[in-house]
């Protein structure tokens, strides 16, 4: 079976947003989830549906 997959774009603000978002996508990467999270795999101009 296929590993699941997410992809997680928040609110930016207040910073303490980043940073939980960050440790849950590591978390869930942990159990297997393959994770697509905004500030580690978009760049400006990049189409998340791509």
């Amino acid at each position: 079976m296929e590993n699941p997959k997410v992809f997680i774009s928040y609110s930016w603000h207040p910073e303490k947003n980043k940073i939980w978002v960050q440790r849950l996508a590591e978390r869930l990467i942990q159990d297997g989830v393959n994770v697509k999270l905004d500030v580690w795999d978009l760049k400006h101009g990049h189409d998340k549906n791509a």
